[in-house]
Protein backbone atom coordinates (compact mmCIF):
# COMPACT_ATOMS: atom_id res chain seq x y z
CA UNK A 1 0.00 0.00 0.00
CA UNK A 2 0.96 3.56 -0.48
CA UNK A 3 0.04 7.03 1.44
CA UNK A 4 1.02 10.50 0.73
CA UNK A 5 3.82 12.69 2.49
CA UNK A 6 2.35 14.23 5.46
CA UNK A 7 3.64 17.74 3.55
CA UNK A 8 2.52 17.00 0.14
CA UNK A 9 2.14 19.66 -2.18
CA UNK A 10 -0.86 18.16 -4.24
CA UNK A 11 -2.49 18.32 -1.01
CA UNK A 12 -1.76 21.80 -0.47
CA UNK A 13 -2.75 22.71 -4.18
CA UNK A 14 -6.29 20.81 -4.00
CA UNK A 15 -7.34 21.57 -0.24
CA UNK A 16 -7.02 18.50 0.77
CA UNK A 17 -6.80 17.07 4.40
CA UNK A 18 -3.50 16.02 5.98
CA UNK A 19 -5.46 13.85 8.27
CA UNK A 20 -4.03 10.63 7.84
CA UNK A 21 -6.10 8.24 9.68
CA UNK A 22 -8.15 8.06 6.24
CA UNK A 23 -6.18 5.40 5.10
CA UNK A 24 -5.34 3.93 8.61
CA UNK A 25 -9.20 3.67 8.71
CA UNK A 26 -10.09 2.06 5.49
CA UNK A 27 -7.79 -0.54 6.48
CA UNK A 28 -8.95 -0.95 9.70
CA UNK A 29 -12.60 -1.31 8.04
CA UNK A 30 -10.91 -3.89 6.15
CA UNK A 31 -9.59 -6.03 8.81
CA UNK A 32 -13.41 -5.52 10.61
CA UNK A 33 -15.12 -6.94 7.84
CA UNK A 34 -12.59 -9.91 7.21
CA UNK A 35 -11.14 -10.74 10.69
CA UNK A 36 -9.87 -13.99 9.55
CA UNK A 37 -7.34 -11.56 7.36
CA UNK A 38 -5.35 -10.72 10.25
CA UNK A 39 -4.03 -14.25 11.16
CA UNK A 40 -2.63 -14.65 7.61
CA UNK A 41 -1.36 -11.43 6.66
CA UNK A 42 1.19 -9.55 5.37
CA UNK A 43 0.82 -6.36 4.93
CA UNK A 44 3.92 -4.16 3.02
CA UNK A 45 4.11 -0.71 2.05
CA UNK A 46 5.40 3.19 1.72
CA UNK A 47 3.83 4.31 4.42
CA UNK A 48 5.23 7.75 4.92
CA UNK A 49 5.45 7.02 8.98
CA UNK A 50 8.54 6.83 11.27
CA UNK A 51 8.71 5.01 13.56
CA UNK A 52 12.06 5.13 15.65
CA UNK A 53 12.57 1.59 16.76
CA UNK A 54 8.93 1.17 18.28
CA UNK A 55 6.93 -2.41 17.65
CA UNK A 56 3.77 -3.77 18.73
CA UNK A 57 3.87 -6.93 20.82
CA UNK A 58 2.09 -10.49 20.15
CA UNK A 59 -0.71 -11.10 22.29
CA UNK A 60 -1.92 -14.10 23.55
CA UNK A 61 -5.35 -15.03 23.58
CA UNK A 62 -7.27 -13.15 26.67
CA UNK A 63 -4.69 -10.92 27.14
CA UNK A 64 -5.39 -7.20 28.01
CA UNK A 65 -1.85 -6.12 27.08
CA UNK A 66 -3.60 -3.10 24.44
CA UNK A 67 -6.16 -2.09 26.84
CA UNK A 68 -3.41 -0.23 28.98
CA UNK A 69 -2.77 2.82 28.91
CA UNK A 70 -1.09 4.64 25.91
CA UNK A 71 -2.26 4.57 22.52
CA UNK A 72 -0.01 1.46 21.83
CA UNK A 73 2.19 -0.89 23.71
CA UNK A 74 6.09 0.44 23.86
CA UNK A 75 7.72 -3.33 24.88
CA UNK A 76 8.00 -4.33 21.50
CA UNK A 77 11.31 -2.54 20.63
CA UNK A 78 13.22 -3.52 17.33
CA UNK A 79 16.82 -2.49 16.16
CA UNK A 80 16.24 0.70 13.13
CA UNK A 81 19.00 3.60 12.26
CA UNK A 82 16.14 5.99 11.90
CA UNK A 83 15.78 7.60 15.36
CA UNK A 84 12.62 9.59 14.90
CA UNK A 85 9.02 8.59 15.85
CA UNK A 86 6.52 11.11 14.54
CA UNK A 87 2.91 11.58 14.49
CA UNK A 88 2.45 9.44 11.16
CA UNK A 89 4.55 6.42 12.78
CA UNK A 90 2.11 6.08 15.96
CA UNK A 91 -0.71 6.00 14.09
CA UNK A 92 0.32 3.25 12.15
CA UNK A 93 1.50 1.77 15.69
CA UNK A 94 -2.03 2.13 16.65
CA UNK A 95 -3.38 0.35 13.48
CA UNK A 96 -0.47 -2.41 13.61
CA UNK A 97 -1.60 -2.78 17.79
CA UNK A 98 -5.17 -3.30 16.65
CA UNK A 99 -4.69 -5.86 13.97
CA UNK A 100 -1.91 -7.38 15.96
CA UNK A 101 0.56 -7.38 13.23
CA UNK A 102 3.96 -6.37 14.08
CA UNK A 103 6.86 -5.10 12.08
CA UNK A 104 9.55 -7.10 10.42
CA UNK A 105 11.86 -4.22 9.98
CA UNK A 106 14.67 -4.37 12.49
CA UNK A 107 13.69 -7.52 13.65
CA UNK A 108 14.68 -10.38 11.40
CA UNK A 109 17.61 -12.10 9.90
CA UNK A 110 18.62 -9.72 6.68
CA UNK A 111 17.87 -6.71 8.48
CA UNK A 112 18.88 -7.16 11.68
CA UNK A 113 19.98 -3.44 11.97
CA UNK A 114 16.82 -1.66 10.49
CA UNK A 115 18.52 -0.01 7.56
CA UNK A 116 17.08 3.23 5.98
CA UNK A 117 14.55 2.40 3.08
CA UNK A 118 14.46 6.29 1.75
CA UNK A 119 17.49 8.23 0.46
CA UNK A 120 17.42 11.77 -0.88
CA UNK A 121 18.02 15.21 -0.58
CA UNK A 122 16.42 15.32 2.33
CA UNK A 123 18.30 12.80 4.27
CA UNK A 124 17.47 9.37 5.21
CA UNK A 125 14.83 7.66 7.01
CA UNK A 126 12.86 4.34 7.28
CA UNK A 127 9.35 4.90 6.24
CA UNK A 128 8.77 1.67 3.89
CA UNK A 129 7.64 -1.46 6.44
CA UNK A 130 6.62 -5.13 5.91
CA UNK A 131 4.10 -6.29 8.51
CA UNK A 132 2.96 -9.81 9.49
CA UNK A 133 0.82 -11.58 11.23
CA UNK A 134 2.55 -13.23 14.38
CA UNK A 135 1.02 -16.60 13.29
CA UNK A 136 2.74 -16.79 10.02
CA UNK A 137 5.96 -15.40 11.58
CA UNK A 138 7.44 -18.88 11.02
CA UNK A 139 7.35 -18.55 7.08
CA UNK A 140 9.53 -15.93 6.71
CA UNK A 141 13.45 -16.65 6.62
CA UNK A 142 14.24 -13.71 5.64
CA UNK A 143 13.85 -10.19 4.93
CA UNK A 144 16.41 -7.70 3.04
CA UNK A 145 16.54 -3.67 2.25
CA UNK A 146 18.00 -3.43 -1.25
CA UNK A 147 20.45 -1.29 -2.79
CA UNK A 148 19.26 1.74 -3.76
CA UNK A 149 18.77 2.21 -7.90
CA UNK A 150 18.00 4.76 -9.89
CA UNK A 151 14.10 4.27 -10.72
CA UNK A 152 13.60 5.56 -6.69
CA UNK A 153 14.14 7.28 -3.43
CA UNK A 154 12.96 3.96 -1.82
CA UNK A 155 15.08 0.82 -1.49
CA UNK A 156 13.29 -2.07 -2.36
CA UNK A 157 12.06 -4.89 0.38
CA UNK A 158 12.11 -8.12 -0.28
CA UNK A 159 11.55 -11.02 1.83
CA UNK A 160 12.00 -14.96 2.09
CA UNK A 161 8.93 -17.20 3.09
CA UNK A 162 9.08 -21.03 2.98
CA UNK A 163 5.60 -22.31 1.73
CA UNK A 164 4.70 -26.37 0.96
CA UNK A 165 2.99 -26.46 -2.08
CA UNK A 166 2.36 -29.13 -5.19
CA UNK A 167 4.19 -29.33 -8.26
CA UNK A 168 2.59 -30.94 -11.22
CA UNK A 169 4.42 -31.97 -14.49
CA UNK A 170 3.05 -30.91 -17.90
CA UNK A 171 1.66 -35.16 -17.89
CA UNK A 172 -0.31 -34.70 -15.16
CA UNK A 173 -2.21 -31.66 -15.91
CA UNK A 174 -2.76 -33.20 -19.90
CA UNK A 175 -4.47 -35.76 -18.07
CA UNK A 176 -6.66 -33.59 -16.03
CA UNK A 177 -7.69 -31.85 -18.36
CA UNK A 178 -8.64 -35.04 -20.64
CA UNK A 179 -12.32 -35.03 -19.07
CA UNK A 180 -12.80 -31.11 -19.96
CA UNK A 181 -15.10 -30.06 -22.71
CA UNK A 182 -13.59 -29.32 -25.61
CA UNK A 183 -14.97 -26.11 -27.36
CA UNK A 184 -17.68 -25.65 -29.58
CA UNK A 185 -16.49 -25.69 -33.75
CA UNK A 186 -18.32 -22.23 -35.16
CA UNK A 187 -17.57 -22.74 -38.73
CA UNK A 188 -20.51 -21.53 -40.48
CA UNK A 189 -21.66 -19.38 -37.79
CA UNK A 190 -24.59 -18.05 -39.96
CA UNK A 191 -26.20 -21.60 -40.45
CA UNK A 192 -25.44 -22.15 -36.82
CA UNK A 193 -26.87 -19.23 -35.01
CA UNK A 194 -30.09 -19.27 -37.21
CA UNK A 195 -30.57 -23.23 -36.34
CA UNK A 196 -29.87 -22.26 -32.37
CA UNK A 197 -32.40 -19.65 -32.81
CA UNK A 198 -34.96 -22.42 -34.26
CA UNK A 199 -33.83 -24.61 -31.68
CA UNK A 200 -34.79 -22.22 -28.78
CA UNK A 201 -38.26 -21.36 -30.21
CA UNK A 202 -39.35 -24.92 -30.03
CA UNK A 203 -42.75 -25.80 -27.52
CA UNK A 204 -40.02 -27.94 -25.82
CA UNK A 205 -37.24 -25.45 -24.63
CA UNK A 206 -39.91 -22.78 -24.34
CA UNK A 207 -41.31 -24.66 -21.69
CA UNK A 208 -38.53 -25.40 -19.64
CA UNK A 209 -37.50 -21.85 -19.56
CA UNK A 210 -41.08 -21.08 -18.50
CA UNK A 211 -40.73 -23.58 -15.84
CA UNK A 212 -37.82 -21.70 -14.47
CA UNK A 213 -39.10 -18.25 -14.47
CA UNK A 214 -41.68 -19.56 -11.98
CA UNK A 215 -39.52 -20.75 -9.87
CA UNK A 216 -38.81 -18.57 -6.57
CA UNK A 217 -35.39 -18.32 -4.97
CA UNK A 218 -35.46 -17.81 -1.00
CA UNK A 219 -31.71 -18.52 -0.49
CA UNK A 220 -28.41 -18.37 -1.79
CA UNK A 221 -28.55 -22.16 -2.35
CA UNK A 222 -31.52 -21.76 -4.75
CA UNK A 223 -30.08 -18.81 -6.73
CA UNK A 224 -26.92 -21.77 -7.52
CA UNK A 225 -29.12 -24.30 -8.28
CA UNK A 226 -31.34 -22.39 -10.63
CA UNK A 227 -27.72 -20.56 -12.20
CA UNK A 228 -26.81 -24.37 -12.82
CA UNK A 229 -30.01 -25.51 -14.51
CA UNK A 230 -29.65 -22.57 -16.88
CA UNK A 231 -26.35 -23.25 -17.86
CA UNK A 232 -27.56 -27.05 -18.49
CA UNK A 233 -30.25 -26.21 -20.53
CA UNK A 234 -28.37 -24.37 -22.88
CA UNK A 235 -25.12 -26.51 -22.83
CA UNK A 236 -27.74 -29.28 -23.81
CA UNK A 237 -29.31 -27.07 -26.35
CA UNK A 238 -25.60 -26.30 -27.95
CA UNK A 239 -24.77 -30.15 -27.84
CA UNK A 240 -27.63 -30.58 -30.20
CA UNK A 241 -27.14 -28.12 -32.95
CA UNK A 242 -23.41 -27.13 -32.42
CA UNK A 243 -20.56 -29.89 -33.09
CA UNK A 244 -17.45 -29.65 -30.59
CA UNK A 245 -14.04 -29.35 -31.90
CA UNK A 246 -11.61 -32.89 -31.23
CA UNK A 247 -9.11 -32.68 -28.38
CA UNK A 248 -5.46 -32.39 -30.26
CA UNK A 249 -3.66 -35.47 -28.50
CA UNK A 250 -0.76 -33.93 -27.23
CA UNK A 251 2.67 -36.08 -27.49
CA UNK A 252 5.57 -36.59 -24.47
CA UNK A 253 7.40 -34.26 -27.00
CA UNK A 254 5.40 -31.44 -26.09
CA UNK A 255 5.37 -31.44 -22.53
CA UNK A 256 8.97 -31.31 -21.95
CA UNK A 257 9.54 -28.15 -20.20
CA UNK A 258 12.04 -26.26 -22.42
CA UNK A 259 15.79 -25.83 -20.22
Amino acid sequence: MFTTPQKNPLKKRKKISEDYSTTLEELLEFFNDNPDAMNNCILVGDFNARTKDSNTTTTQEGSDEFTKVGSYPTGGSRMSRDSVLNQRGKLLLDLLACTNLKILNGNIVGDLLGNFTCQNYKGCSVVDYMTISPSITHMVSDMKVLDLTHLSDHRPITCTLNVSHTYNTGDELLEALESCPAKYSWVDREVTHETFMKEQATAEFVGKIKAIQEKVCETKNDVMQLNDQIVQLYRELADRVIPRKTHKVATKKNTKLKK
